[in-house]
């Protein structure tokens, strides 16, 4: 919901592939801080349009960018050049960033909330089904430590390993936020470092499109000033 209720149909395959460009050169101009409230306009309608033509290939992920760009819309033009997001003016609070920031975080907190469930903590599924691939690939990434250490016995290894990725991937969703929104500086911190491993985890287990290397940059936002 919404977007089955949406009159929006597919064009030609020639006028996707130009949306899609039109698409890149609205992130380019807003990276530019040129027009940036109007791009990011049109962001946010191509992309709504985007995500609703295939249903089946539906991620909250792709809301989230959406969200973004409506979010980003909204905020004064001065806090869009570069860098200013982070030294916003006295007079505003700070809400522009602090509402990005919570908006950022909720990927986080309600995938944890997700996984608090009998088949991710107790039957470990569906890593245990794509355990075996994801550590063949961890075994190649590692240049064959794990088979050398495990040696015959790496079958056997799926099972811990998913639980391990089971139970670290539930309470990192639920404690980074936490930890990047409230917490002091070091552990703050921590949890930048914690979050940028499970996006690149994420991204060479899982592939997941744009998703991680967005949030992996957006944990600059997080980043504190170390106190005085």
């Amino acid at each position: 919901a919404p977007f089955q209720h949406l009159p929006l149909y597919p064009l030609s395959y020639t006028w996707l592939h130009k949306l899609r460009g039109a698409l890149a050169v609205l992130g380019g101009l807003t990276a530019a801080g040129l027009l940036p409230r109007l791009c990011l306009a049109c962001s946010f309608g191509l992309l709504v349009y985007f995500v609703q033509l295939d249903r089946t290939f539906y991620n909250n992920h792709y809301v989230l960018m959406a969200e973004v760009c409506a979010l980003l819309a909204t905020f004064d033009s001065r806090a869009l050049g570069w860098g200013n997001l982070r030294r916003p003016a006295e007079r505003d609070g700070g809400w522009q960033l602090r509402s990005l920031q919570l908006l950022l975080a909720t990927p986080y907190f309600y995938g944890g909330l997700a996984k608090l469930n009998p088949d991710w903590l107790v039957l470990n599924e569906p890593v245990l089904s794509w355990a075996p691939d994801m550590l063949e690939e961890l075994d190649v990434a590692l240049g064959g430590s794990i088979s050398a250490v495990a040696g015959s016995s790496g079958p056997s290894l799926a099972r811990p390993f998913a639980a391990i990725v089971c139970y670290g991937g539930c309470a990192l969703d639920l404690l980074v936020p936490l930890a990047l929104l409230f917490a002091s500086w070091r552990l703050r911190r921590i949890g930048v470092c914690a979050a940028l491993l499970f996006h690149v985890c994420n991204k060479v287990w899982f592939g997941l499109g744009v998703f991680p290397p967005l949030m992996a940059l957006a944990l600059a936002l997080y980043i504190p000033d170390r106190p005085e």
